[in-house]
């Protein structure tokens, strides 16, 4: 869990691993992720919407985009910017599969 201030870039990274959870030292991992205010407003994100995609999430506050950067040596940097205070869920996917403990 993390804080960010709202309209500022913010920065998570994550960290590629294999089927045995030894961290990965190249890059092509094909991560998505995603940004949603929670209905709940407060603390972990309901996993109602885990493994769900953007488009399915019916809510009336928007998704907030997260452009992901392969760093090429097994970590990703995702890239946000929460336009609304308030609680966040952030939804990571690698090959359309939600990682494990999405959302975060």
């Amino acid at each position: 869990h993390g804080e960010a201030n709202t309209g500022n870039e913010a920065e998570v990274l994550i960290v590629a691993c294999d089927r045995t959870g030894e961290r990965l030292t190249r890059g092509g991992s094909r991560f998505e992720a995603w940004l949603h205010p929670t209905a709940s407003g407060g603390g972990r994100a309901s996993s109602a919407g885990l493994g769900t995609a953007p488009e399915a999430i019916q809510t009336p506050e928007p998704i907030i985009p997260v452009q992901m950067h392969d760093c090429g040596d097994g970590t990703h940097a995702a890239r946000f910017t929460a336009t609304a205070a308030g609680v966040h869920a952030l939804y990571v996917q690698l090959g359309g599969a939600s990682i494990s403990g999405s959302p975060f």
